[in-house]
């Protein structure tokens, strides 16, 4: 009995590996470079409760790539852009696209899952 729920149900371990790439350019298609990109693993009611996991910045084609395997005792993940003063300094706004879509969510991770978030931040 319990070899056949463990079929029917999977009893593999979740792979947690989890990927988030995309880039950071300006409104003229502009890469921009070094901007701190976090992934934090959320694991507390409403996101009350994170960890940061991993850091990276944006290179000199604007791109970002994060590869992590969330714990077991997150449920998902969590992207934060860093913003730095010269960064406020020169854009006003910003658009998001998630996997391609624009969207207006910010910036949730799922765990096992390849993301997309790009960001087109428009000059003053």
């Amino acid at each position: 009995m319990a070899a056949v729920l463990c079929m029917s149900v999977s009893c593999k371990k979740q792979d947690r590996t989890t990927v988030v790439f995309g880039t950071v350019k300006d409104d003229a298609g502009k890469p921009i470079e070094g901007v701190e990109i976090n992934l934090y693993g959320e694991n507390g009611v409403l996101g009350s409760r994170n960890t940061l996991l991993k850091t990276t910045k944006t290179d000199t084609k604007g791109e970002y790539n994060i590869t992590a395997d969330i714990p077991k005792d997150y449920h998902s993940g969590d992207l934060i852009w860093t913003q730095n003063i010269t960064l406020s300094e020169k854009y006003t706004s910003s658009k998001l696209y998630f996997n391609g879509n624009e969207t207006r969510d910010c910036c949730s991770v799922s765990v096992g899952q390849k993301s997309q978030y790009d960001l087109v931040l428009f000059r003053k």
